[in-house]
């Protein structure tokens, strides 16, 4: 196998960061039903408040490596058949909306369920409406409300978002002749989006990001990689960067005010640097390519939009009881799983015989 040819096969590890940043997810929203209502007092999770904290922050940085995947992903996909604008775009919403419409499904079946037993429940911690109509419910189908019943929905509004538009930009010759530039003017963009409270102009560079990672490693045929201490010293630094950044962007400089902003920029450099790491090196894709990541990342679409329902039904049902949350926690994995199996899987295969024209690959 050539060089390039082997590059291709790493994208194993890109599955193996996928289930990680999902398993981050349903962590972070486990600890959260308690550390953000108050209810981890009296239980184990008091006296790892800070660790609850610090995986909400993951959390929304697993979502955004979420947003670059795809990114990579999308333009992986265009560049390895010719399809037409019809095609990719009525496969790649099958491969989103049907398992959105099961998982909305469970999720105003545990609503309802807790209601007719009289618990008071607040949804996703009070953060999303707090009532069902028919036409919410129907804006929840099709991805456009601002707040969601059920919570993860909100990034998946923004896939579709970069969806319609993903085959125009994968012709753009620009990302191939000036990949670098478009990818700092796409970092520059969500930074600024954060600065103007703009999630338009926050989100959607940040699935550019992804494209313009594919055609600098991939589409470019640039067969250079990197040494194990370069790719050390590579995750060191991806590491290193966000907390110098919340360092320096705190009260005790007077930057606070500005710690977010920084933030969108810092993490998106990690997250490049990571995925460079990933596409050229090999201890972390050796790292990212074990089997129980690989499992994560087979099912962590699933898991990422089933998980909510199965912690909110123990979590109200049992009045706020840790163990029973926790049983939930470790249900949401064979959840996740049936759900993949049944619902996830054959949307993969109808998406997959609408690219190809109804040919199996």
């Amino acid at each position: 196998l050539s060089e390039l040819e082997m590059m291709t096969r790493r994208f194993d590890s890109l599955q193996g960061l996928r289930g990680l940043a999902a398993l981050v997810v349903v962590i972070s929203h486990f600890l959260e039903f308690f550390y953000l209502t108050g209810y981890d007092q009296g239980t184990p999770l008091e006296f790892v408040r800070p660790v609850s904290h610090l995986f909400g922050i993951l959390a929304h940085k697993a979502v955004w490596i979420f947003f670059v995947l795809s990114g990579f992903v999308l333009t992986h996909q265009l560049c390895s058949r010719t399809y037409t604008y019809r095609q990719y775009i009525f496969a790649r919403l099958m491969r989103l909306y049907i398992p959105v419409w099961a998982a909305i499904c469970l999720n105003l079946a545990v609503i309802y369920y807790l209601i007719s037993q009289s618990k008071e429940i607040k949804f996703w911690i009070g953060a999303h409406p707090d009532y069902l109509s028919l036409k919410s419910v129907i804006l929840e189908l099709l991805l456009v409300p601002n707040g969601y019943f059920l919570g993860p929905l909100w990034s998946l509004k923004w896939e579709v978002a970069f969806s319609l538009v993903a085959f125009i930009v994968w012709k753009s010759s620009l990302l191939i002749r000036f990949p670098q530039v478009i990818g700092i003017a796409s970092i520059a963009s969500a930074t600024t989006g954060e600065a103007l409270g703009s999630h338009l102009l926050k989100y959607l560079p940040m699935f550019l990001v992804g494209t313009i990672i594919y055609n600098s490693t991939i589409r470019s045929a640039s067969t250079s990689s990197i040494k194990p201490k370069f790719e050390i010293s590579a995750i060191f630094i991806a590491a290193l960067l966000p907390v110098v950044s919340y360092i320096l962007f705190s009260d005790r400089f007077g930057l606070a005010q500005f710690r977010y902003i920084a933030d969108v920029s810092i993490s998106l450099i990690s997250i490049w640097i990571i995925f460079i790491a990933l596409m050229k090196g090999s201890l972390l894709r050796r790292v990212f390519e074990i089997k129980p990541l690989q499992a994560l990342g087979n099912i962590s679409f699933s898991l990422y939009l089933f998980h909510l329902p199965v912690l909110s039904l123990a979590f109200y049902l049992s009045d706020f009881d840790f163990l029973w949350t926790l049983f939930a926690f470790v249900l949401c994995f064979p959840v996740a799983r049936v759900g993949f199996s049944l619902v996830e899987s054959p949307a993969q295969k109808m998406s997959r015989k609408i690219r190809t024209g109804n040919q199996h690959r």
